[in-house]
């Protein structure tokens, strides 16, 4: 088993459909409070990774550790239920349910119910996400009880955020999670995660803006063609622009103003 520090530990991970191999044996660990950012180019397989991990992919072949559980070709409510709160790419958000019953999809435990769920999200994000907790109460609470299928892009987005991070967990995933996010709500969204790995959870997550990736995590992994090409600091990727180049094919300005870099 791995130490008690690592939350995560996934060896030698690999998948495909028939001939078409996505993921290369790919190993890496995660440990608390840890923040590790998955970059890497669309197609190189890094949802196909956080779907394997998260019991989503059932053909493939390695070993997943979660917080010493061996969860290794369990179920994906399984895993969900005993290791990991998953943000999935798209937010994963059912039209035909409200949207009360798309917060309460998959609570773990029997802390969260109907009756109290607002006062949770309150606790969990209002402190550190002022700007997301006025968009929930005055956007979101009022259709609580109306089809998900009301909502806008940005409103998805943020019940699939709150969804997840409001549930307690060892480890976190986060696919794109600032897709349709305003940008006070992306640097809401770093501090919710900060307040989530001084916590000593593990957090894990796969973002297209690569300047706002490595200005918030403690730990970077470049994915090509279905390999781990690097692992290591985000400052040496941040300060060696050309190797950021050659691993990515973008570099981001060095202008304390520039855009969000997208790849």
């Amino acid at each position: 088993m791995p130490p008690e520090n690592v939350l995560l530990l996934a060896e030698n991970i690999s998948a495909g459909y028939e001939k078409l191999k996505i993921l290369d044996d790919v190993s890496f660990t995660v440990g608390s409070g840890q923040l590790l950012a998955l970059i890497g180019r669309n197609g190189a397989g890094k949802s196909t990774l956080f779907n394997v991990i998260a019991g989503i992919t059932d053909k493939w072949e390695g070993r997943v550790v979660i917080n010493q559980l061996d969860i290794t070709n369990r179920t994906s409510h399984f895993i969900y239920q005993h290791g990991i709160s998953y943000m999935p790419q798209g937010g994963r958000i059912f039209n035909q349910l409200t949207v009360l019953e798309n917060l309460l999809f998959n609570v773990k435990g029997n802390t969260i119910r109907k009756q109290n769920i607002v006062a949770v999200i309150e606790k969990v994000i209002a402190q550190h996400a002022p700007v997301l907790w006025e968009h929930f109460r005055n956007r979101i609470l009022p259709r609580m009880n109306r089809n998900a299928g009301c909502l806008s892009g940005g409103e998805r987005q943020a019940v699939s955020l709150i969804r997840t991070i409001i549930n307690d967990s060892p480890v976190y995933f986060f696919d794109e999670p600032t897709s349709g996010l305003s940008l006070p709500v992306m640097t809401e969204l770093q501090k919710l995660l900060h307040e989530k790995s001084k916590a000593g959870c593990a957090i894990v997550f796969i973002e297209q803006k690569i300047n706002w990736s490595l200005s918030m995590c403690n730990k970077v992994m470049v994915m090509q063609r279905g390999r781990l090409v690097y692992t290591g600091e985000p400052d040496y990727l941040l300060n060696n622009e050309t190797v950021l180049s050659g691993l990515l094919g973008a570099v981001p300005e060095n202008q304390p103003n520039n855009k969000i870099l997208h790849i």
